[in-house]
């Protein structure tokens, strides 16, 4: 009766929609007691748990006042190509001599269109319905099997259990068992689930999870797909097969006539009429990745065809500069921003959780606006989460670029709101696994219980990001390797790693015996990166060149090199590395300023002024904190050296002098610019200002010698400068004392200090 209600309601407009929820285990969305238009128009799923069912009617409510962009849709089920990889999936699934594979992993470069070809995968093959929407998870590199089961409890497809409670106290062995559990409710509920891997189903080594592959191969489950993985790594060859359980596939980029297909098709359901010349033209931009494609959709719409053709070279950089360009299109929204780098705090979050921080009646419709834009996505078994796109969230995480007050204070509000409730597991995952990693952050006591290795890592992970508490970042990792027994080897190795790098920075010889515990290039990498903060830069030269060219650390090991040469004024040696990480990393702040570094202070600067310019006027853009410190400096320094403008160029470090005052770089740079134009008063204020930050740890014992010493010479003292550089630069490479030596001497033979008397 309740049905045909609702459809006769339904098909003369009385009401907007209806919203079908399987409560029986025993029902599923095939039985034929369902009205055959319930069943072909609606995608029906079990709900086991009364609060998970509440959570998705509350979403569906949501949807009847917030219409997602019409387009939407019908670009989501656009699919083209991609046949010969098609024919290869169909005929693992036909093959009658092996099991059908419970697992099925896609890999392939990020935004290639692998969650896509999954899904045509499944219903070409006839596993599902045109309409089924897979229930969609997200794994990121620091979950282990705990996330897991956290996450797939969150579709309901298994009744409360108590045993989800207490998980870093139970072995390997008992999570697995656990975890097996809930991925045979899902198959009887005849459900998919499609998991978004970012390096935890198959981490950087290119390796499947021992746990993962425990789970798949378990005997309590049926050889039949049940997990599709979209992963960011290739699965290393000799590991593709484990007992026929698994299908591996690799999704290359779309091909040349397969990206005009897709354009064309897009084209014609935004009905937008292109010239051939035009539409040619906007293709030969195209390098095989659909989110370009429909970027170039949305300029077109956005900008008319004329606009779209003047700013071309947007599409062309879209690839290797794409948070940025994104993100260009609000830069005068600062509410649109706002959200967006809330957004940008979590993995994931559920809208429940996000409109418990922000006015729900004002944002819904803009994060129905970004995900249309491709800025953010829905995910979840009813699109009841919100993730925010991986290269801008680590945009934002890299260049630190922080929230507004307002939501901090919200966070904080809604944390302790959720320690004080008793049912944490009836909370969304997403909701759990923030809230608990935030109040072991802030100091609040939480029930052991309650936590997960996961929290320990994304809490350490975090505060040495911001270092904001090194100390804090030691404190949790003692405490979690504690139960070491009960973590898997991958995640102990994660915690170990933070752990090593929170005691580099904070200069403690505990170091020394914790990394050996860490084995190979990473045991390398670690002792070259103490060596250099603590001034050992001979040792750390030796550790990172061993590494430089070695796989998963040769980026850091590049990166650190650098670091250590522009600490003894190689330039010349760290601009090959600084221009390679630039380019390999373009919007990171850090390389950013590297490479302006390098190249200021080559002999041949003035033949890069363009790029110089170029470089703190990307600084300028990230809009971070950090980075409009690091603008301020690049630009004085610019205008020190390029444009010979003295006052200027002391205006500008006297002002970031006044804003960071809490940074000794900018003090560094008036300094050095001082010494460009041999200013000793303005060298002799800089020096007095560090010498009270001489006991501050981000003043390094090494740069204040020399910045002594050229003030010395500057006196005409050279004798005095010369011994500081042999007793205080011992670990200075000696032909690097040699060059400083040389450029004492030159300061010296001008003696500009008597000049200004």
């Amino acid at each position: 009766m309740e049905l045909t209600g609702a459809k006769q309601r339904l098909d003369t407009d009385s009401i907007s929609k209806i919203y079908p929820v399987i409560i029986d285990r025993n029902i599923n969305y095939k039985d034929t007691r369902i009205p055959e238009w319930l069943r072909d128009e609606y995608n029906l799923k079990l709900i086991a748990r009364p609060s998970v069912a509440a959570r998705r009617i509350h979403q569906k409510l949501r949807e009847v006042s917030w219409r997602i962009h019409p387009d939407i849709k019908a670009r989501r089920n656009l699919f083209v190509g991609r046949n010969d990889k098609l024919e290869e999936f169909e005929q693992r699934l036909d093959d009658f001599d092996i099991p059908k594979p419970r697992c099925i992993i896609a890999s392939g470069l990020q935004s290639v269109g692998r969650r896509t070809f999954l899904k045509n995968a499944i219903i070409k093959n006839s596993l599902v319905d045109a309409a089924y929407t897979c229930p969609k998870l997200y794994l990121e590199r620091n979950d282990s099997i705990e996330d897991f089961i956290l996450k797939i409890n969150d579709f309901g497809f298994a009744e409360d259990d108590a045993e989800i409670h207490d998980l870093l106290s139970k072995t390997i062995e008992h999570k697995i068992t656990i975890a097996v559990r809930l991925l045979k409710a899902a198959q009887e509920a005849k459900e998919i689930i499609l998991i978004l891997d970012d390096g935890c189903v198959v981490n950087y080594k290119r390796e499947l999870s021992p746990w993962f592959v425990s789970l798949i191969t378990s005997p309590n489950i049926r050889d039949y797909p049940t997990i599709l993985c979209a992963a960011k790594y290739k699965v290393r060859f000799g590991e593709r097969w484990h007992k026929d359980n698994m299908f591996y596939i690799d999704i290359p980029e779309l091909s040349f006539s397969e990206r005009k297909r897709l354009f064309k098709k897009l084209l014609e359901i935004h009905k937008i009429d292109l010239t051939s010349e035009d539409y040619n033209l906007f293709c030969e931009q195209f390098y095989g990745f659909p989110d370009q494609i429909l970027f170039c959709l949305d300029l077109i719409g956005r900008c008319g065809i004329k606009k779209a053709k003047n700013d071309i070279y947007q599409i062309t950089e879209f690839n290797s500069d794409k948070a940025a360009i994104l993100l260009r299109n609000y830069e005068n929204k600062e509410d649109c921003l706002e959200v967006v780098r809330l957004l940008a705090q979590f993995e994931f979050i559920s809208k429940d959780f996000l409109y418990d921080i922000v006015d729900e009646e004002i944002y819904a419709p803009l994060i129905d606006q970004l995900v249309a834009e491709n800025i953010c996505e829905y995910i979840g078994a009813e699109a009841e989460f919100i993730r925010l796109n991986d290269t801008i969230r680590d945009y934002i995480k890299r260049n630190r670029i922080e929230i507004n007050r307002k939501y901090k204070e919200k966070i904080v509000a809604h944390v302790k709101k959720f320690l004080r409730e008793d049912d944490h597991l009836g909370r969304d995952s997403s909701d759990y696994i923030y809230s608990i990693k935030e109040a072991l952050a802030r100091n609040i006591d939480v029930d052991a219980s309650k936590l997960i290795p996961s929290h320990f890592l994304r809490c350490m992970k975090e505060l040495y990001e911001k270092r904001t508490n090194l100390t804090k970042v030691v404190e949790l990792a003692d405490k979690v390797l504690q139960k070491q027994e009960f973590i898997e080897p991958s995640l102990v190795d994660d915690i170990r790693y933070y752990l090593c790098l929170a005691l580099a920075r904070m200069k403690n010889s505990r170091l020394l015996q914790e990394v050996q515990k860490i084995h190979g290039d990473e045991h390398n990498f670690m002792l070259g990166f103490y060596y250099r903060l603590v001034g050992r830069h001979k040792d750390a030269i030796d550790r990172l060149s061993k590494i430089v060219h070695a796989p998963y650390v040769n980026a850091r090991a590049k990166r650190e090199l650098v670091q250590v040469y522009v600490q003894i004024e190689e330039y010349d040696i760290a601009l090959g590395f600084a221009k390679q990480n630039y380019e390999e990393n373009r919007g990171n702040q850090f390389h950013i300023q590297a490479y302006f570094n390098c190249l200021i202070n080559s002999d041949s600067y003035l033949d890069y002024k363009d790029t110089l310019q170029s470089l703190y006027k990307e600084l300028e853009s990230v809009g971070s904190h950090q980075s409009k410190e690091m603008a301020s400096i690049t630009k004085a320094l610019f205008m020190a050296k390029c444009e010979h403008d003295e006052a200027q160029a002391f205006n500008i470090i006297d002002d970031a002098i006044s804003i960071f005052n809490d940074s000794a770089y900018p003090i560094f740079a008036k300094f050095d610019i001082g010494m460009i134009f041999n200013n000793y008063i303005k060298m002799t204020e800089a020096l007095h200002q560090i010498k009270n930050l001489a006991q501050d740890k981000s003043v390094t014992q090494g740069t204040y010698a020399k910045q002594r010493a050229y003030l010395e010479a500057m006196k005409g003292n050279d004798h005095k400068a010369i011994s500081i550089i042999s007793t205080e630069l011992s670990q200075y490479p000696a032909e690097t004392k040699e060059k400083i030596v040389k450029k004492i001497n030159s300061l010296a033979a001008k003696r500009p200090f008597f000049n200004q008397l």
